[in-house]
């Protein structure tokens, strides 16, 4: 590799390093032959990591790209080198690698007159970084965005079903009430009373399917509240019916209330995409033989636990390890971006929570979400 007046290094999807450049060598002070094939993320600063696992890859993977990103490196030789990078991702989904240029932030002056403008150009440099994190993170979150549309529009032939009868029926329903309340008789006074409960319903229906989409598409800033997690499987159940049902059984074995701290809308993005992972991970659709098992109960050391669990193939061993990472995807081409279970995992790490596989071959998928409890009022407890 020619020598450039910045750092490079290549990279493939699990962080290996491929390549380098002298530059690169020079400034981390590694042999080439240790960098290649080392990780990536060995050669980060430690905050350094968790950012670029969790902010740096997902965006590249949706964009190609990430530009303008300040992080740290450690050398070889345990020093601190904050650099200025940008990433470009090249190649076929199989063999894509991901080309890295960085370029040192600042270097350290070895003369005491040029301390204070040092520390100076240090302040300048963590606050520029800073913002670069922030826009990070609001890629990420309309990153996290795009999925749940993505995910509502496959949801919305089935929703519009799911609206269309009800609305028939009120119709219907409205336009014999208005005849029936022509005259003071009795008996169509009853029929009348009859009718507009039947009308109530189709609107309390059609209400409660609006809500569901209001709330499962809104964009903004996060914020933790109580939340009942039986409310939230229950509306994620209604919106994936339409879609869940031609291939699959929903079975629900949920206690009352289950009161966690979180956002309804990322938590119920991560029900509804393991809801239609099992139900995609059915070969055949055959609805009486083809079961989802959602459960919520009380777990050890104050913790909620929510499983869903299919009894679909499973999933073979050697891919449990990789199941939760970014652009991974076991769907055919054309059919996945591989980001689902990677950020639903981010979202419950987020909230303090784990997000855990266990599968067998032959014996389905079960999926375990464990969230730390929320204690119920005294007055619900009564």
């Amino acid at each position: 590799m020619l020598s450039s007046p910045s750092g490079f290094l290549a990279f493939d999807d699990q962080c290996v390093i491929r390549d380098t450049n002298e530059e690169a060598t020079r400034l981390l002070g590694y042999p080439r032959e240790e960098l290649t094939g080392r990780s990536l993320l060995d050669i980060l600063a430690r905050p350094a990591r968790s950012f670029f696992s969790t902010q740096v890859l997902p965006a590249l993977g949706q964009n190609q790209r990430v530009e303008e990103t300040y992080l740290s490196f450690r050398t070889m030789s345990g020093e601190l080198l904050p650099v200025l990078l940008n990433v470009e991702r090249r190649g076929a989904e199989q063999a894509a690698m991901n080309r890295c240029a960085f370029l040192p932030m600042r270097r350290r002056q070895l003369f005491e007159g040029e301390l204070l403008e040092a520390q100076s150009a240090a302040e300048e440099a963590r606050a520029r970084e800073q913002a670069a994190i922030e826009r990070i993170r609001a890629m990420q979150a309309k990153l996290a965005l795009q999925d749940r549309l993505a995910t509502l529009g496959t949801l919305a032939a089935g929703i519009v079903h799911e609206i269309n009868n009800p609305l028939s029926y009120v119709s219907v329903n409205l336009q014999l009430l208005d005849e029936a309340l022509g005259d003071g008789d009795l008996e169509r006074d009853r029929e009348a009373r009859v009718l507009t409960r039947e009308a109530m319903e189709g609107i309390a229906r059609i209400g409660g399917l609006l809500k569901a989409m209001r709330m499962f598409s809104r964009f903004e800033a996060e914020e933790l509240v109580v939340v009942d997690l039986a409310d939230v499987v229950g509306t994620s159940v209604r919106m994936t019916d339409h879609q869940v049902r031609e291939k699959a059984r929903v079975e629900l074995d949920l206690r009352p209330h289950a009161l966690v701290r979180g956002d309804a809308a990322r938590m119920a993005q991560v029900v509804i995409n393991l809801l239609l992972n099992a139900s995609q991970a059915f070969p055949a659709a055959t609805p009486a033989q083809n079961r989802i098992v959602v459960s919520l109960r009380d777990g050890a050391n104050a913790r909620v636990v929510l499983e869903v669990r299919d009894n679909g193939p499973g999933i073979p061993p050697e891919l449990h390890a990789r199941i939760f990472e970014a652009f991974f995807t076991t769907k055919p081409v054309g059919q996945g971006t591989g980001l689902g279970l990677s950020i639903c995992k981010q979202i419950i790490d987020s909230l303090g929570g784990e997000l855990t596989l266990r599968s067998e071959p032959g014996a389905g998928a079960c999926f375990v979400i464990e969230l730390p409890a929320v204690p119920a009022p005294a007055s619900a407890r009564r």
